[in-house]
């Protein structure tokens, strides 16, 4: 039996699946550090159920060459006063953290060592669902920000590829096919600086079917 990772509640879970810390290296020199099992399985099970339930889900407009489409996912931003961000040409005002996400949030933290004062939820509903290549950098979050992932619900891969400029010092090929790792029920991925300096990655959509995904991205918007 594993302890919760949880101060405030007395939830006691089984892990049931190994719980391992894998550091996982890009090639060209960044790394990434991947938390397997990090929430045991039955205490996932719970935050999944709760966070799905009672959060003001959107499904936003981007735009594309120039037209807007829904985005292929639903998500909330989830954040501390003032920490907006904009992407695809849109902005995003926080949402004020629920109890739910806020203890998640705060044992993320201890766990990376880090701070973080927002966070983006994101709900695949189905092997539809995805997201497209990107890389989050963008400046609200400063030059090298460290992002934490936390997977919730259906196993989905998780692709990498780097961007054009660092083809080169990551000794790629632009022929090669991505890096591809697979995220699943409560693991946690700390993706640090350069990573997003240098690297894209996504969730591409799936041919099998697929059960729904929560997956929550926690960062640090700098304040002004």
């Amino acid at each position: 039996m594993q302890q919760s990772l949880f101060p405030d509640t007395e939830n006691i879970a089984e892990n049931t699946a190994e719980n391992t810390v894998e550091k996982i290296a890009l090639p060209g020199g960044n790394a990434m550090v991947l938390f397997r099992s990090w929430l045991p399985t039955l205490e996932a099970d719970d935050r999944f159920s709760t966070l799905l339930n009672e959060a003001p889900w959107q499904q936003p407009l981007i735009k594309i060459a120039g037209k807007e489409h829904p985005i292929p996912r639903q998500q909330v931003w989830y954040g501390e006063k003032g920490a907006a961000f904009t992407y695809s040409g849109s902005r995003f005002e926080p949402v004020e953290f629920t109890q739910s996400v806020f203890e998640i949030k705060r044992a993320v933290e201890q766990a990376c060592s880090a701070s973080f004062n927002s966070v983006l939820m994101n709900h695949y509903r189905h092997e539809s669902d995805s997201v497209g290549w990107h890389a989050d950098d963008e400046p609200e979050f400063g030059p090298e920000p460290s992002i934490a992932s936390l997977s919730l619900g259906a196993t989905r891969r998780f692709q990498f590829k780097p961007k054009p400029h660092y083809y080169a010092q990551a000794g790629w090929e632009r022929r090669k096919r991505s890096l591809v790792f697979e995220l699943r029920h409560g693991d946690l991925l700390l993706m640090n600086g350069g990573v997003q300096s240098n690297w894209l990655h996504a969730v591409p959509k799936e041919k099998h079917r697929c059960e729904p995904r929560l997956n929550l991205t926690f960062r640090k918007v700098v304040l002004p």
